[in-house]
């Protein structure tokens, strides 16, 4: 029961990344929003395969053929990984 909570949750998790990041893409594409920094075309597409790696750990979890701490170890790496490379894409 403890898997297909967390499998879940790891799911629910990577789609609101994905979609995040999905929806700033298609947004850069309309010229009237200006944006107080932008963030590069090249992380985003690479934050958006990070969704996809998670809702796929997810669903590992959520099936029960992978453990839930490594399941979230992995997701948690792959997400800080992202979150620090548009951090210094915004920054530098």
């Amino acid at each position: 029961m403890r898997e297909r909570i967390a499998g879940i949750a790891e799911v629910a998790i990577s789609l609101l990344w994905f979609y995040r990041n999905w929806r700033i893409m298609q947004d850069y594409q309309i010229e009237g929003i200006l944006y107080a920094f932008m963030i590069s075309h090249w992380v985003l597409v690479m934050e958006c395969l990070v969704g996809v790696i998670g809702v796929v750990l997810g669903i590992l979890v959520f099936t029960k053929k992978m453990r839930i701490k490594i399941g979230f170890l992995a997701f948690a790496l792959f997400w800080a990984v992202g979150f620090i490379i548009e951090f210094l894409d915004i920054t530098f």
